[in-house]
């Protein structure tokens, strides 16, 4: 006879991953600083030159600092941003001009980017564009790659600007693209996860998301938020604390429109497909995480060793 996991309720999610500080889910994401320089675009795309800076905190397990990485977060920037440049530049956008990503497809190299994050390339091939302003670009970011398609500027308020140019920073082309590409100044906001109640035979985790200041939720509040609960479920599923886990990778992240969810202050969280996967160090937990919230919907696959 199988006995059923007990349902574990938390007063907030720093209970069982620790103090937000310490976590790059929780604050360490937004000490990054993302550096963009020496762009070329022309009508097809846009190239430029990627460095991260880190003064702060990243990410800490017990008492071991974590060594950095491009994260998806840095991808989901990088990306974004690209996309609004070469908008900004090919439609002769202001400043004020209105930028919103719709929907995004991230996925992972076949190694994990740890080296060289002072300089690296990126680089924008555009594959689609709309009289509205729409537009899909597929954006390589170091070793990772995002499709995203985003929509810039008014139709009929501004005219085309075609050939080449080259600008020495981002900054000569301002606009929300640079300052809040998802429509929120990403280190100025919290996601704060309490009242948590996991229910892991059901591979579901429930809690009240608190967006600190208010407002709509952006997708990366959405990915931050799901990544906290999918540790916590990944982590329950195996008995392992988060100080003795090793990094959770990052296979592939799909976020795109989706009907609104009820209205009731919950956030749910669940574990898709989770299974143990044969290596050369050790065994490999795998999972889909998943989320409908605010009109978004998140997939995220990812991947840990589990620790010997």
């Amino acid at each position: 006879m199988t006995t059923a996991a007990p349902r574990v309720t938390l007063g907030t999610v720093d209970d069982f991953l620790g103090a937000r500080e310490g976590r790059f889910f929780g604050e360490g994401f937004k000490q990054v600083h993302h550096r963009l320089t020496g762009l070329t675009i022309d009508d097809t795309g846009i190239t430029a030159t990627a460095g991260l800076e880190i003064p702060g905190a990243w990410s800490r397990k017990g008492d071991t600092t974590q060594r950095p990485h491009l994260s998806t977060v840095d991808v989901m920037l990088y990306g974004a941003r690209l996309a609004g440049l070469h908008a900004a530049h090919h439609r002769g956008l202001g400043p004020d001009a209105p930028f919103t990503v719709r929907s995004l497809t991230i996925k992972a190299g076949n190694q994990p980017q740890e080296d060289g994050l002072d300089t690296f390339p990126v680089s924008g091939r555009l594959l689609d564009t709309a009289d509205d302003g729409t537009t899909t670009m597929e954006c390589r970011v170091g070793l990772l790659t995002v499709r995203i398609e985003t929509a810039a500027g008014t139709p009929g308020t501004a005219g085309p600007r075609p050939g080449t140019a080259t600008y020495a920073h981002a900054d000569a082309l301002p606009g929300p693209w640079n300052d809040a590409p998802f429509g929120v100044p990403h280190r100025e906001r919290r996601q704060l996860l309490t009242a948590v109640d996991v229910l892991p035979d059901a591979s579901l985790a429930r809690a009240d998301l608190t967006l600190d200041p208010d407002g709509p939720a952006t997708m990366i509040d959405l990915f931050v938020a799901a990544l906290q609960l999918g540790q916590v479920l990944l982590y329950s599923l195996d008995g392992v604390a988060r100080a003795d886990s090793n990094t959770l990778w990052m296979r592939r992240t799909v976020i795109r429109p989706a009907p609104e969810t009820p209205a009731d202050g919950r956030f749910e969280v669940r574990l898709r497909e989770p299974r143990l996967l044969p290596g050369a160090q050790g065994g490999w937990r795998s999972a889909e995480i998943v989320t409908d919230h605010a009109g978004l919907r998140l997939s995220c696959s990812v991947a840990h060793l589990l620790p010997g």
